[in-house]
C-alpha cells in the first residue's frame, strides 16, 4: 500500500468554510433523495469563481478604470495557485470530514479507504 501525503493549508480551510451548497432536502430522483452538492458555476457565492477565491483568500484585488468599471486583478501565477487549489478541494473536504477537524497540516493515509491521519 502507497503512503498518500497532502498538507492541508489554511487557504484549503478558508475555501471549504465559503462552499456554496444546494440544500434542497425534499429534492428526490425518483424516490430516492438528492444528495446535497454545491450550486453549480457558483462553488463560492455569486460571481466569478476566480474572483470569489479572490475575496475569500486575498481581500479584494481590483482596478477601477477611468469608465468606473472594476476589474478583479489575476495574473498567471494567482491563477495557477487558485486552479490548484480547486483541484486539491476534494481531497481537502474529504480530510475535514474524515477527521472531523479543521486544522491545517500535513496529513497522510496507507489505505484507500482514506482513513486520515495528522503528521504534523
Amino acid at each position: 500500500m502507497a503512503l498518500i501525503k497532502f498538507t492541508l493549508t489554511d487557504d484549503h480551510l478558508k475555501l471549504i468554510d465559503n462552499l456554496n451548497w444546494d440544500f434542497d432536502l425534499f429534492a428526490k430522483e425518483g424516490d430516492t433523495p438528492v444528495l446535497p452538492s454545491l450550486v453549480e458555476g457558483k462553488p463560492f457565492g455569486e460571481g466569478h469563481v476566480y474572483a470569489q477565491m479572490q475575496l475569500i483568500l486575498d481581500g479584494p484585488r481590483v482596478i477601477i478604470d477611468p469608465n468606473d468599471t472594476i476589474s478583479f486583478i489575476l495574473d498567471d501565477e494567482i491563477q495557477a495557485r487558485y486552479d490548484k487549489l480547486l483541484v486539491e478541494l476534494p481531497m481537502a473536504l474529504q480530510i475535514v470530514l474524515t477527521t472531523r477537524t479543521f486544522i491545517a497540516g500535513n496529513y497522510s493515509t496507507k489505505s484507500h479507504f482514506i482513513q486520515w491521519i495528522k503528521v504534523s
